[in-house]
């Protein structure tokens, strides 16, 4: 009536069986951000929280420089729709955008940014 797993059977399902140490890919879910019809982009906020919920490294606020964050803002939206990673979605009545979630991609970006300059992060000190 109920079979005997033989001890071959059991080593090769031991074997093929997925270990938890083996490292996986990360899987990367994209985001999808709503515009009005009759605006070019997506409210500031929502862009860079959804940003924010992608673990994306950005600059939330400078005390000496309240204006950064909608420049990082601006900066990353025009640069993210240039490197792909913000594509428009056909849509009806609204705009719609898909936001990559490639972590890797979006840091890479940002590290860009400061390093080029387009990102504003501290003051330069001219001699």
């Amino acid at each position: 009536m109920g079979e005997q797993s033989s001890p071959t059977m059991v080593e090769q399902e031991q074997r093929t069986a997925p270990s938890s140490k083996q490292q996986k890919p990360p899987l990367w879910i994209p985001r999808y951000v709503l515009g009005n019809w009759d605006e070019s982009g997506p409210n500031k906020q929502s862009f860079l929280g959804h940003l924010y919920a992608l673990r994306v490294l950005f600059l939330h606020r400078h005390t000496d420089h309240p204006e950064w964050p909608d420049v990082w803002a601006e900066a990353l939206w025009e640069q993210g729709l240039d490197n792909e990673l913000i594509t428009p979605i056909t849509s009806l009545g609204m705009h719609a955008w898909r936001l990559s979630g490639d972590l890797m991609s979006w840091s890479t970006l940002v590290g860009a940014g400061v390093r080029e300059g387009w990102l504003p992060w501290r003051e330069s000190h001219k001699s």
